[in-house]
């Protein structure tokens, strides 16, 4: 069993690297969470990088080395990429083998894969057929000269059906699950704007409605599961756009100005020299912007407030703010 400390802390800066607006006790359970449902089942030091390091790239993280087979799901057809080249799949079927493995977490049963190709009336063969589908595809990632791909490392037999290494695996998908994870916990611990953001990210990965073009019943089926995860993100962004701009509403015109100037990026001598007030004064309005926003950094102050040029604000501090092109 790998040490959960080293493997926490792993994760940690991986996941802060990949969003570096989310809250330190964000990072901090995200990891935990990480690590007691995937981690546990590492079986040393390799293996946890392995793990912290898929789970990273899931998030965006540029620091991490890119993985070699990069599939997409949530687009009209399903493709799969190795090292960026295309990998032709004429068939149905190897596609559907695939996506059913994807979609459950990289390992299924010889049976839920049956059930995916064939669904009801499977054909006398339909165990030699669906050997004979992996066999295919395992001969077609050995064409790419990669060690990685030889042999069954990316597809292995399992006790009862097949695994996908995951290890080797990027997706559309999992970047959409991880960020929807992120959101979850950046919203549980009040961070509005970074929770909203989580989300507009998770939305970016569909390109259009999912699966459309792809036969088959399986296909279709998870193309419409698909379809109503996106519309449901989309509703919680949503919801959380009007959410944020509730709570901004909230903050008086004194502290919408510093908030609006702070998402501007001036630090707060500029702001204190702008709104000729003092520093702590400026220290004083951006605490009471993060406890009324529901946010713990200044890096998620623009998500929260929204982005543009300076504001003309009344402040009722003395003048009024955001000229065009400032004071020096």
């Amino acid at each position: 069993m790998t040490d959960r400390v080293p493997a926490e802390q792993v994760m940690r800066e991986m996941i802060a690297a990949a969003c570096p607006d989310a809250a330190p006790e964000t990072v901090r359970d995200l990891a935990q969470d990480v690590v007691d449902t995937v981690l546990g089942q590492a079986s040393g030091p390799d293996d946890m990088q392995r793990v912290a390091g898929r789970f990273a790239t899931a998030l965006g993280s540029d620091t991490q080395t890119v993985k070699p087979l990069e599939f997409t799901v949530l687009a009209a057809q399903f493709s799969v990429r190795i090292d960026g080249q295309k990998v032709t799949l004429d068939s149905p079927k190897p596609r559907a083998v695939l996506l059913g493995l994807l979609l459950r977490g990289g390992q299924a049963s010889t049976g839920q894969l049956i059930d995916d190709l064939w669904g009801d009336q499977p054909p006398a063969t339909a165990g030699s057929t669906l050997t004979a589908h992996v066999s295919r595809l395992r001969r077609i990632f050995r064409t790419f000269e990669r060690p990685e791909l030889a042999g069954g490392n990316v597809l292995t037999t399992t006790h009862g059906g097949y695994a996908l290494n995951m290890g080797l695996v990027s997706s559309d998908l999992q970047r959409a699950q991880a960020l929807e994870q992120l959101a979850q916990r950046a919203q549980a611990a009040g961070d509005l704007a970074v929770a909203r953001h989580a989300l507009l990210r998770a939305r970016s990965q569909f390109q259009g409605r999912p699966l459309v073009e792809e036969v088959g019943s399986f296909a279709e089926a998870q193309g419409r599961l698909l379809d109503e995860w996106r519309l449901v993100l989309e509703e919680r962004q949503r919801d959380l756009h009007r959410r944020v701009l509730d709570t901004t509403a909230d903050l008086t015109a004194s502290e919408l100005a510093v908030a609006r100037l702070a998402a501007a990026g001036m630090t707060n001598r500029e702001i204190a020299r702008e709104l000729v007030i003092t520093r702590s004064m400026v220290e004083f309005h951006l605490t009471r912007i993060y406890r009324k926003l529901g946010i713990t950094s200044r890096q998620a102050i623009p998500e929260a407030v929204g982005h543009g040029t300076k504001p003309t604000v009344d402040t009722g501090l003395g003048r009024t703010s955001g000229r065009p092109g400032g004071t020096p």
